[in-house]
């Protein structure tokens, strides 16, 4: 989920840019039917705890997204370079602002990828650490932190090797 600082954690308050979880409800919590409908509160609330619970994941409905851009913008620097190719005094701005979005986009995809990579970097001291900040800041409900505890501890168990039993 995002850089965090231990300090501000203990303290319940966020810094700039800091997207764990704590944070994140906080914020939905505040803007909880001014923003948001109840409806998209619940909704947003649980993709925010089933990431915590699970992990972030990659998903379809995103990879998709990224490849429709990038084929469009391909498209359009295609097609840039092929009207500059064909008219020596053409304008160079629809390739040079495709290229543009194409490497903004890039980037944002590169960036996609890499946090979910450090997400699941991350300590299983630290994701049960945010666990229990959440319960005790009452932001979850008992039920939904044995869920997520749970949850942690089970991906644990399956990342790591099985134990070897002991040969006497």
């Amino acid at each position: 989920m995002g850089s965090r600082n231990p300090a501000n954690h203990r303290l319940g308050a966020s810094a700039p840019g800091d997207d764990s979880a704590v944070t994140v409800l906080q914020q939905l919590e505040g803007e909880r039917g001014r923003l948001f409908s109840e409806t998209e509160y619940q909704q947003m609330r649980r993709t925010v705890l089933e990431e915590l619970a699970l992990g972030a994941q990659r998903r379809p409905f995103t990879l998709f997204t990224f490849a429709v851009v990038g084929l469009v913008l391909c498209a359009l620097l295609a097609a840039g370079v092929m009207t500059h190719a064909q008219d020596a005094s053409g304008d160079l701005a629809l390739v040079l602002v495709s290229a543009a979005a194409l490497a903004v986009a890039g980037y944002l995809f590169w960036s996609y990828l890499r946090s979910i990579r450090v997400d699941g970097l991350r300590s299983l001291d630290e994701r049960l650490g945010e666990v229990e900040q959440l319960r005790s800041l009452g932001l979850i409900s008992r039920e939904e932190y044995e869920y997520i505890h749970s949850n942690i501890l089970i991906s644990r168990q399956q990342a790591c090797p099985p134990a070897r039993p002991i040969q006497g």
